[in-house]
Formats: C-alpha cells, structure tokens, sequence
C-alpha cells in the first residue's frame, strides 16, 4: 500500500496525534537530567490500516511482529509489544515526527513506527514492509549447538571502536569469530535476543554483525572517566546504525553457535533471586539441540559429559568467583555447553 492511503485514512478520521501537551515517550530514552525525551507525531493505528486494507485483520490475531526498514534494519517484535490484551500498545504509523512532514529524503524516511512507553528499540523508521505471524507461521528461536558464557572469558577478546570522538569498549565478535566460538558464512543471518523484562529479537546480516561489540562502556575524547553503558550489553559498533543497536543482549545465535551472558540469563530465569538456575532451564532458553550427551567445560580445562536426564539435576550457581557448575563430583567455573 501507499502513503497517500495511509494519509487517507488520517483525513477520513483515523488520525491519530501526539502533541506538546501530551508528547509520545520511549519508555527508556531519556535526556542528561534523566527526563523522557517528548516527540510529538501525527499518525493512523496500524490497526486502522489493516481494518481497510487487510480484510479487517487485527494484529491481535497474531504472535509476532517483523519490521523491515529501507535501511536494512530487521527487528521481530513480540505480542506483549504490540498486542494491548498482551500488555503491549497499540503500533502507530507515523506521517509526521516532531514537526517534520516525513518524506523519503528525511531520516525518519516517508514512515515511522512508534510505540508509545515502549522501549526505543521497537521504534523504527524508514519503514519500508510489516510482516505479521501467527505460532505455526513466525520465525523460531534457531536452534544451537553450543554455548559460550561471556563472563567466562575474561579480557580475552576485549576490544573498542570510536565513533565522534567517543571510544565504545567491549566484547568483540571479530575477535570472537577469530577463535571458532561463533561461527559463520556469509549468507548466516545473526540472532540477537534482549530481555529486559520484555523480550526482543532481531536478526543482523554479517555486514553488520562481524565487527559488532556488547558494549559495556565508554570514554569521550580527552575524558579519563570511563562511563557504564546503563543498557550494557549494547550489541552495537561503529558501522551499526543508530536505530540497529540492541540494548540488555542476553545472547546471540549464529550457524548453530551461541554467545551468552549469564548475567542476563539469570535477570530472567532467576526472577525469585534464588542465586541458582538448571541448566536444563538454561539450554530450553536458547534452544539448544537435544543430544543424548552434553559437554560442560570449565575455565579451568575441565570436562564433563553428562547425559540428557542428568541435566535435570545441574544447576549453574552465581557466586563470587563466578558462576560455578557441579558435574560428577567436581566444582568449576563454567565456561561452555555443547550438544554432542
């Protein structure tokens, strides 16, 4: 369909508008006194869109939601995003953004998606196709065969770029791919999944993702201060566009391999603070490949097979020292799973 149908609509009573006295926010952008940054817009529900020209679908009808932008940027949206009786809002296309008639030459580019009190990155602009899926349609999890843990590999394969006189520090996925952890072709698409009490996903093409970083913090030119990203892990990187980064990173999927942050993994598996979660809990979240034998190995060279019913009794526990496995009568820090 066209603008000139979605402007229809607005004209024929379906405008919907966000003004100064009463500004869309983004639930987690705010400005350097802490305070949400205000945008006003001029719109239709998506809703509306599809009511006349999807014979009257609803996106209550479905599970997931993609957006493509002209840019290249893919996110995969969630029902607790965008469906309201899920505890999402609803999705409005944007014609206007804080006073500019949006068009394709603008950065925005002719349309916007907005999300109101949702976190900026289910925003989009240059919106250029919106797929919709139900459970037996939408893109799964994809499945892996093994799993690293971030916080077991120390500095190894710390890195940074700058972007504006801003150096960024953190994990980088070169340095990562250079060691067989992940691994990739050119055509593998990357799977990146947030959860910061809303889960996220999006897929990265390789232009993208092999010289990305998780970011955790960064230093302005002639600054000695180093700053905490307060979103890290941030995939992000210095070819990344600024709509494209993925704030809370809990793990990456790419070729069957993951890379993963424990830290994160217990934000949503340990919700009642208990300090512990199954591996088992662990390798259901990332969609790892059911095998009759999975290897766990530790920092410290050790290795552990365990079978597939054993796993139901392993838990991984967040200590001091790390976080620390117990396989066959031995403690360690763990440092992979691999489905053999």
């Amino acid at each position: 369909m066209t603008k000139g149908q979605i402007r229809e609509l607005a004209n024929g009573g379906k405008l919907v508008e966000y003004g100064e006295d009463q500004p869309a926010y983004a639930s987690d952008k705010t400005d350097d006194d802490g305070n949400k940054i205000p945008h006003t817009l001029k719109g239709v529900y998506f809703d509306d869109i599809l009511e006349a020209y999807a014979d009257g679908a609803k996106t209550s009808d479905f599970t997931s939601m993609s957006i493509y932008a002209e840019d290249g940027y893919e996110t995969i949206l969630s029902a607790d995003v965008f469906n309201v009786e899920q505890g999402g809002v609803k999705m409005i296309i944007a014609l206007e953004y804080d006073g500019v008639v949006l068009n394709p030459s603008e950065k925005s580019g002719a349309l916007r998606a907005i999300f109101p009190d949702k976190p900026a990155n289910t925003w989009a602009k240059q919106v250029s196709k919106i797929v919709l899926a139900s459970d037996k349609e939408e893109e799964t999890v994809p499945e892996t065969e093994s799993v690293y843990f971030a916080e077991a590999t120390g500095d190894k394969y710390d890195g940074s770029y700058e972007v504006d006189g801003t150096t960024y520090y953190g994990t980088s996925f070169k340095k990562i791919f250079a060691d067989g952890i992940l691994k990739s072709s050119d055509e593998a698409q990357m799977f990146v999944y947030s959860w910061d009490g809303t889960e996220y996903t999006s897929l990265k093409t390789k232009e993208y993702y092999e010289d990305a970083f998780l970011v955790y913090a960064s230093k302005a030119s002639g600054s000695e201060d180093f700053v905490p990203e307060k979103d890290a892990p941030v995939f992000n990187g210095a070819n990344i566009l600024k709509g494209m980064k993925v704030k809370h990173t809990m793990y990456v999927t790419v070729e069957k391999t993951s890379f993963a942050v424990l830290d994160k993994v217990f934000e949503k598996l340990d919700f009642k603070g208990k300090g512990s979660i199954l591996v088992t809990e662990l390798l259901d979240e990332i969609n790892m490949k059911e095998a009759s034998t999975y290897t766990i190995t530790g920092t410290d060279g050790t290795e552990k097979q365990a079978k597939k019913e054993e796993l139901a009794s392993i838990r991984i526990e967040s200590t001091d020292e790390g976080y620390i496995v117990a396989v066959d009568g031995s403690e360690f820090v763990i440092m992979s799973i691999k489905a053999k």
